[in-house]
C-alpha cells in the first residue's frame, strides 16, 4: 500500500461525509452494480477501498444534488 493509499485510508473516520458501498450508489443512480465497477474501474468515480474487506467506498458528497457528473 502506498503513502498516497494510507494517508487516504487514514482520513475516513475524520471525513464529515458518509461513505456509499457499490450496491448503495447503484441504487442511488438507478443502474446495475457491475456499471458502478466498472466506472470505478475505469476513473470515472472516484473511490477508496476499504482496509480490511477491500469494498470500494465513494464519499456521499462526490454525488450531491448540484454538483457536476460528466
Amino acid at each position: 500500500m502506498g503513502i498516497e493509499q494510507s494517508s487516504t485510508l487514514g482520513n475516513i473516520a475524520h471525513n464529515a461525509g458518509h461513505w456509499l458501498t457499490v450496491s448503495q450508489l447503484a441504487k442511488k443512480f438507478k443502474v446495475h452494480p457491475e456499471t458502478i465497477r466498472r466506472w470505478a474501474n475505469s476513473g470515472r468515480l472516484k473511490h477508496i477501498r476499504h482496509p480490511i474487506n477491500k469494498y470500494r467506498l465513494f464519499l456521499d458528497t462526490d454525488f450531491s444534488e448540484g454538483k457536476d457528473h460528466d
